[in-house]
């Protein structure tokens, strides 16, 4: 594709294509008059962007000092997602990240974390403080009991090895729901 192509295909992108569509895993591009190589070429970019945007290991020692900032490192990661995924933040005592790590992949409603797995990865990182997120494709950040029991599990098993855990953030397409907010743990 030569400059002049890429350039006008860039400006079709831009005006006639939703970027929440065009970054879904199924994205259609012949359904906007593209050929079948151009689609290949559009999903083939959609998923270099999106697997950096997943192997970054920590966003430039990003201090993390509420939800939002959470909220801010997990959107691209979760966006056009169609399944659920978990992701770990692990932080030092300056609520730094030293590292960014997807752990778990579930199906389109649903994921689970096993706590051992986390808690783990922490004492190997020597993090003093973790924060969970995942996504919900259907749209509504509404913690599930599952969610809210989980995060009690983690929560009491990172405090026995005196690890905190600040806040488990879910993440759906337009809003957010931290359990920190929620006053459920103290960010500290």
């Amino acid at each position: 594709m030569n400059k002049e192509t890429f350039r006008k295909l860039g400006i079709i992108l831009n005006e006639n294509i939703p970027a929440q569509e065009l970054l879904a895993e199924d994205f259609n591009g012949e359904y906007y008059g593209f050929t079948k190589r151009q689609t290949e070429k559009i999903r083939a970019l959609r998923d270099i962007v999106t697997e950096y945007n997943r192997t970054i290991s920590s966003t430039g020692h990003l201090q993390i000092s509420d939800s939002e900032a959470v909220a801010e490192v997990f959107r691209p990661v979760y966006r056009g997602l169609k399944h659920e995924e978990c992701w770990v933040l692990f932080l030092n005592r300056a609520n730094k990240i030293i590292k960014k790590e997807m752990l778990f992949k579930g199906g389109a409603d649903s994921t689970i974390f096993d706590v051992k797995t986390i808690v783990r990865k922490a004492l190997v990182y020597s993090a003093s403080a973790v924060i969970i997120s995942h996504n919900h494709p259907s749209g509504s950040a509404n913690p599930s009991t599952v969610d809210i029991k989980q995060t009690e599990a983690l929560h009491k098993a990172l405090k026995y090895m005196d690890i905190h855990l600040l806040d488990h953030v879910i993440i759906a397409e337009d809003s957010f729901y931290s359990v920190n907010d929620q006053y459920l743990y103290k960010f500290s």
